[in-house]
């Protein structure tokens, strides 16, 4: 999101960021990330942060999560509606928004936001489910998901969330299996939460991406050159596995998140395909090609620059016509 908010401002456009804060009263590192993305930002991009919602609804797995998640979206329409009509008057040219229910009432336009030889070194697997996807895992997929990164023998870095059903001050080590923290010591990461998923997908050391397929991690893996593990959840994950299996062949399927638990083995064998096998190489090379594409796309007079540029123009006419 602020890398869109990046380009939007070098097109001259000013950005209001508007923040709900029930996720970072419970990730603090996340919290920390966006007072430092805050502070580092120009001043056409300003932060706001909408008034707490009183009884905000519990958050469970599986599809009760994509409801509860859109219910407190919902919950917040009216701080929303009233952040943006205190705005001055045709000020506001698009939102960009989970839900769209607030923009069309304000009638403003409405978006939503979905976002060669270093292969050598490409020798860490790096496993991150986004903020929702990793918390549906059970303790029983956890401990094999430990287990299948262990016998891989491959390094590590593992962004893990508690289940949502686990008591708010479980340690995440009792989850795991029993030492295994200690035995991976010194080739295996754990990290609770967060962890800056565009920069460790940059770092020349990352050579797997085990992702949970939503878009915005598709296209970070993209851009970073990184072939991916894929491991759908839910909503729109299932379609861009297909996606990015069957059509583009940037990724491998882990057989088992359809049954509900992926096995040790599976995660064993998947990781040694991508940075160990001769399908590793061919899949890191189509990606290094999509990688190359979209550079291109995104430069001055590419698809993507003259796509986005039209959208803009296209903006200011609804704007011009309201």
């Amino acid at each position: 999101m602020m890398q869109l908010a990046d380009v939007l401002v070098a097109e001259g456009y000013a950005v209001a960021v508007a923040l709900i804060d029930l996720t970072m009263d419970h990730d603090a590192t996340f919290a920390a990330a966006v007072r430092a993305a805050a502070a580092a930002k120009p001043p056409l991009v300003t932060f706001h942060t909408l008034p707490r919602i009183t009884n905000p609804p519990a958050v469970s797995s599986g599809v009760d999560m994509l409801l509860g998640y859109l219910e407190i979206i919902r919950r917040y329409n009216e701080h929303l509606r009233e952040f943006l009509s205190s705005m001055p008057p045709r000020s506001v040219h698009a939102v960009v928004v989970d839900a769209l229910g607030v923009a069309k009432e304000l009638g403003v336009p409405g978006y939503t936001f979905y976002a060669t030889n270093a292969s050598a070194l490409a020798i860490v697997v790096f496993l991150c489910f986004g903020s929702i996807g990793a918390a549906t895992h059970s303790p029983e997929q956890f401990r094999e998901i430990a287990a299948g990164l262990e016998r891989s023998g491959h390094r590590f870095l593992w962004v893990v969330r508690a289940p949502h059903h686990a008591e708010p001050d479980v340690v995440i080590d009792e989850l795991l299996p029993d030492g295994f923290l200690e035995r991976t010591k010194g080739r295996g990461i754990v990290v609770k939460l967060w962890a800056p998923q565009v920069e460790v997908l940059h770092h020349k050391a990352t050579g797997g991406f085990v992702t949970h397929c939503g878009w915005n991690s598709v296209l970070e893996g993209v851009t970073a050159g990184v072939p991916m593990l894929c491991w759908p959840m839910y909503a729109e994950q299932k379609m861009n596995k297909v996606f990015m299996v069957e059509e583009a062949g940037i990724g491998v399927e882990v057989v088992g998140w359809q049954q509900g638990l992926v096995t040790a083995e599976e995660v064993e064998a998947k990781v040694r395909l991508v940075l160990e096998s001769e399908d590793g190489e061919q899949l890191r090379a189509r990606v290094a090609a999509h990688k190359d594409a979209a550079a291109m796309a995104w430069e001055d007079g590419g698809s993507s620059r003259a796509a986005f540029a039209q959208f803009l123009s296209d903006v200011d006419g609804l704007v011009g016509d309201a």
